[in-house]
């Protein structure tokens, strides 16, 4: 097992993939997320990393759509259920 998580860590450049999605797209997925968060029984290592990701996409969102931050009642969602403060200038920040 060992080996495993070694050559994992060596590789990790081989492990990752790129996605070309609209904002949309990702606006969708991160809401999927939020609700799958919210389920009151997921509160393992995967909703850690779920949500993780859902933060990346979301300075990814704001980043490339920042009209997005006029609609303050979906950024205070985000930052109630991922735990994060959003700078109205841009991007998350871990609260």
């Amino acid at each position: 097992m060992a080996d495993i998580v070694e050559y994992r860590t060596e590789n990790n450049k081989a492990n990752k993939i790129s996605i070309e999605m609209n904002c949309f797209e990702i606006v969708t997925i991160i809401g999927h997320i939020e609700l799958a968060i919210r389920h009151p029984l997921n509160k393992g290592p995967a909703s850690t990393i779920a949500k993780n990701v859902a933060i990346r996409l979301i300075d990814e969102v704001i980043e490339n759509w920042p009209i997005i931050l006029e609609n303050s009642a979906l950024t205070e969602a985000w930052e109630n259920v991922f735990e994060i403060k959003i700078k109205k200038e841009g991007g998350p920040e871990n609260a």
